[in-house]
């Protein structure tokens, strides 16, 4: 499942995992094709990682804090810390690789 985080709730989100945050837009064609692979993922995943999307329009103090400078963005974050960061378009075996190295 996939949660969506906004500045408002950015606190709560489950920091026991590792969380696979995606920074996107809606009018983002990269975002569009990136979306089902990573809802596939999220279901495949879904007991072992948390999986949160972050429209970076709605939320300027979250691009900021994590200088989101294109979308998409998918960040992975262990105990607060970001462990790896991506702008590049990943298909379902590129991700499903990096999301494996982290389980």
């Amino acid at each position: 499942m996939i949660k969506t985080l906004t500045t408002q709730n950015f606190t709560s989100r489950d920091t026991s995992k590792v969380n696979v945050l995606n920074f996107s837009n809606d009018w983002c064609s990269q975002c569009y094709m990136e979306n089902p692979i990573i809802t596939a993922a999220a279901d495949k995943y879904d007991s072992k990682l948390n999986f949160y999307t972050i429209n970076a329009d709605s939320n300027p103090d979250l691009v900021e804090k994590y200088d989101i400078m294109t979308a998409p963005t998918i960040i992975i974050e262990k105990n607060d810390h970001i462990e790896y960061r991506t702008t590049t378009f990943l298909d379902k075996t590129q991700l499903d690789n990096l999301l494996r190295y982290y389980l």
